[in-house]
């Protein structure tokens, strides 16, 4: 039986992703100097909460009251694009410049196939928030969410599946290797595997117990990642037959995770945010990132080393080498 307070917990860190989320950090390096962009400590940005890349130029990032930003030339400028809701935008997601998806929440699921200049709703069939999707290719895409929530589409989003488990658990993240294989994981220790695009799943032992996940990230069929509650961070070799924590400086919630080889980063709550050394082995604080005290909520690569980090107050950090970042919003 699970503990209430294990799912209060969950609850207490889902509050503060979905409710508190705008006012619960300040961003405090610099205090009242202005960045590179003129902007000055205290910005009046909306938070951002998913970023998705095509390179080191072109990214797109999503977040509260419908919120979508654009940029095509290395984060040195961004567009407000038009979403045509109010929603909270938790994910974001593009299989090539042009076809796009963004979900969030009360089942909002937009398309675009114009690189985000215009966005369509998608009928899903729900009104449970969806936490997060992912495309293993053109055609077939997977969202998650509240109360076991899974969709899938096998016509590059056209129409939605109900897949989803009739159980009442949260989902917070799903990852694919390939179109087969894929992960989620959730609240009290949820993680889930699919080894046939999400007709049936198996359940995996998380070493972290009930300790929720939030970040999940697969690099091959056997190579992944996940992050959670607490600073945890999981690792397998296996496809997660066997999942082996790895010590974490971080005790605050992590909520993504992402790697390329033995390269892996992570970011969460109170500025959170965490590199591992390829050579060591060992994770660490990112130190261009320190002194912040910003809820950072999402990590995206789309190569070895560029890379993308968006968070509280609409804040933009990208990399082009997997060690030096900078604010570029």
């Amino acid at each position: 039986m699970v503990s209430g307070d294990l799912r209060s917990v969950w609850l207490l860190a889902l509050g503060i992703l979905l409710l508190t989320f705008p006012n619960s950090c300040r961003y405090e390096l610099g205090q009242e100097e202005e960045n590179g962009n003129g902007r000055t400590a205290e910005g009046d940005l909306d938070p951002l909460f998913g970023v998705f890349s095509l390179g080191d130029s072109r990214a797109w990032a999503v977040g509260y009251y419908g919120t979508i930003v654009a940029t095509d030339d290395g984060g040195r400028s961004w567009k407000n694009l038009n979403s045509g809701t109010r929603e909270a935008l938790y994910s974001v997601f593009f299989t090539d410049p042009e076809h796009g998806w963004v979900s969030g929440s009360s089942g909002t699921l937009l398309a675009t196939s114009d690189g985000g200049l215009t966005w369509v709703r998608q009928e899903t069939g729900t009104r449970h928030p969806l936490f997060d999707l992912d495309f293993p290719d053109a055609e077939h895409g997977v969202a998650v969410g509240l109360f076991g929530t899974v969709l899938r589409t096998r016509d590059g989003g056209r129409t939605w599946e109900d897949m989803s488990l009739g159980e009442d658990v949260g989902l917070n993240a799903v990852d694919f290797a390939d179109v087969s294989n894929g992960w989620i994981v959730g609240e009290l220790g949820t993680i889930l595997r699919t080894r046939d695009f999400c007709e049936t799943w198996e359940r995996q032992d998380s070493p972290a117990g009930e300790a929720s996940l939030f970040g999940v990230a697969f690099q091959s069929p056997i190579h992944g990642w996940a992050s959670g509650i607490d600073g945890v961070i999981l690792r397998t070799t296996d496809g997660g037959a066997h999942w082996t924590p790895e010590a974490s400086p971080a005790q605050d919630t992590l909520f993504s995770i992402q790697a390329f080889g033995e390269h892996a980063w992570a970011v969460g709550l109170h500025g959170a945010a965490l590199q591992r050394d390829p050579m060591t082995r060992q994770w660490q604080p990112i130190p261009d990132l320190q002194g912040l005290y910003v809820c950072l909520r999402a990590v995206r690569f789309s190569g070895r080393l560029s890379g993308w980090i968006v968070g509280e107050e609409g804040r933009v950090f990208c990399t082009a080498d997997g060690v030096r970042w900078r604010l570029v919003r």
